[in-house]
């Protein structure tokens, strides 16, 4: 048996009073006898608080309980992470019911096999990175204005585990298919990873494209990212934030739209520097033998 450091468990909990017995239960299932469980209540006004502390007093997990006044996503799991452990933090949000009992040994033995270099590892999806192509911008100005002209990032190549919503190629259980970005949630963050980037940047707040700049600072160590598919229960009518279509339509299309182009201006030139030097090992291997 391999020797593992300790497991976090960071869930963060808007209003979810109705699933959050079956996601902490999931997590019970996987935590092994070092884990910390950090529970962080961001903003709760139903019974999410009760059924947090009920966890803690009764699960024999070590737990944490973190009160936050509805700062939304990110700071919420900067919140969470100020209070991990040293080790592994699993990222779960508050609509993921985790199904492998074997997580820890799964995901160490990963970490084993590539020689402690892994960074951000996603158990549900990844992706490649590119930059936007103008007439791609050009259409987006078309809704979202003149911004949209501005140099910005995005994601491709796809690869998800079985249980992914979305319709891209798929892998098995097990498997660890590398990608310049993991997506979340579930995701893991390595010791390797939080040891010379422990935080989120909170200037992506209140939420997306943390992962991908996580990610690729993850790169900027020497560190790999990838997918690596878990079993877990999600269901896109659980969350909080499908369930507000003008969010999703007019708020969060800014959001996404102002960090893709954050992404941009703190990794572009990096970027294109790893994109140059792959298009250049695949024309070299192309080249006939002399």
């Amino acid at each position: 048996m391999i020797r593992k450091p300790c497991f976090n468990y960071i869930i963060t909990i808007h209003n979810k009073e109705e699933l959050l017995d079956r996601v902490f239960n999931g997590i019970a299932a996987c935590a092994g006898p070092s884990a910390r469980v950090v529970a962080v209540l961001d903003g709760c006004v139903d019974g999410s608080e009760g059924i947090a502390r009920r966890f803690a007093a009764q699960s024999g997990i070590e737990t944490r309980i973190v009160i936050a006044p509805d700062v939304h996503e990110i700071k919420s799991l900067n919140l969470g992470l100020r209070e991990a452990k040293s080790g592994y933090c699993v990222l779960v949000q508050d609509d993921v019911i985790l199904q492998e009992p074997k997580l820890e040994e799964l995901t160490h033995e990963l970490c084993e096999t590539h020689e402690r270099r892994l960074g951000y590892i996603s158990f549900r999806l990844a992706a490649d990175l590119r930059p936007t192509g103008f007439l791609r911008r050009l259409r987006y100005s078309a809704r979202a204005g003149r911004q949209a002209l501005h140099s910005m990032i995005e994601e491709h190549n796809f690869v998800g585990g079985p249980q992914e919503l979305l319709n891209v190629p798929r892998t098995g259980y097990g498997e660890f298919k590398a990608r310049l970005a993991g997506i979340k949630s579930p995701v893991c963050i390595t010791p390797e990873l939080r040891m010379c980037e422990p935080y989120l940047d909170e200037n992506f707040a209140p939420y997306c494209y943390d992962d991908v700049d996580l990610s690729l600072r993850a790169l900027k160590r020497g560190l790999k990212n990838g997918l690596f598919p878990i079993r877990f229960q999600s269901d896109s009518s659980w969350s909080g934030t499908m369930k507000d279509p003008q969010f999703i339509s007019q708020t969060g299309a800014n959001i996404r739209l102002r960090n893709r182009r954050l992404i941009w201006h703190k990794h572009g030139d990096y970027l294109m520097n790893i994109l140059g030097a792959e298009s250049g090992r695949a024309e070299a291997s192309s080249e006939p033998a002399g």
